[in-house]
């Protein structure tokens, strides 16, 4: 298992993109769990679980596992 927070937060565009290359060759092999902001980050998840005032706000499952409810 990879944690990443904020692995590309304050690279370039050019160094986000490699390092990003890097952590999903890892990725392949187990497990990457990343804290972002970086909406392109966020587009290959299978998983995005969003956090709004230290509460979970909203799961999106992108693999159609069992659906997982939402709070206000």
């Amino acid at each position: 298992v990879i944690f990443a927070d904020e692995p590309t937060g304050l690279l370039d565009r050019r160094t986000g993109l490699q390092v990003m290359a890097l952590l999903r060759g890892y990725r392949a092999q187990g497990s990457l769990i990343a804290v972002t902001h970086n909406p392109e980050i966020l587009a290959e998840a299978d998983l995005v679980i969003t956090l709004r005032d230290g509460q979970v706000a909203k799961v999106d499952d992108r693999l159609g596992r069992a659906a997982q409810p939402t709070l206000p």
